[in-house]
C-alpha cells in the first residue's frame, strides 16, 4: 500500500529567508525590527554546503532577535559587488543599510556564534550612543531656567 500525503511529515520550515533580487534585500533591511544576518552563498561552494547546517542549529537560538536570510551571489551579482563581497560565504549583520559585522569564510559553530554575538553587541552599543547623542541634542535646546 502506498503513503498518501497525509501519511508523509510535513518539512521543517528553513530558519531563514531566500532573498532572490536586490528589491527583496532592500526590504528586508529596510524592514523595521530585528537586524538581518545575510549568508551570501552559492550552490556550488563547499564551505558554503558546510555552514548551512551551522546557520540552521544557531537560527532557533536567535529567535525574535535577529532574522537569517541568504542571498545567491551567482544570481545577484551586483549586490555581490556593490557590498564588496570577495569570497563566499561571506556573512554580515545588517539592520537597516547599516553593516555591524562582516566576515568571511567557514568557521566552527562555537566561533560562528561567537562572531554573531559580537555583531549584536556592536548594534546595541551603536543604539545606545546615538540615543545618548539625542538625549543631549534634546537637553542642549532645552531653555535654561
Amino acid at each position: 500500500m502506498g503513503s498518501s500525503a497525509a501519511d508523509t511529515p510535513a518539512a521543517a520550515p528553513l530558519p531563514w529567508t531566500r532573498v532572490a533580487s536586490v528589491a527583496e534585500l532592500d526590504g528586508q533591511l529596510k524592514a523595521p525590527g530585528r537586524p538581518v544576518m545575510l549568508d551570501f552563498y552559492a550552490d556550488w561552494c563547499g564551505p558554503c554546503k558546510m555552514m548551512s547546517p551551522i546557520v540552521a542549529e544557531l537560527a532557533p537560538e536567535y529567535e525574535g532577535k535577529l532574522k537569517f536570510g541568504k542571498l545567491d551571489t551567482d544570481a545577484n551579482p551586483g549586490v555581490s559587488s556593490a557590498l564588496q563581497i570577495q569570497s563566499i560565504p561571506t556573512f554580515m549583520i545588517f539592520k537597516g543599510n547599516t553593516v555591524y559585522a562582516m566576515v568571511p569564510g567557514a568557521m566552527r559553530k562555537h566561533d560562528f556564534q561567537a562572531w554573531i554575538d559580537e555583531g549584536l553587541g556592536h548594534m546595541e552599543e551603536h543604539a545606545a550612543e546615538l540615543a545618548a547623542e539625542q538625549a543631549a541634542e534634546q537637553a542642549s535646546e532645552q531653555p535654561q531656567a
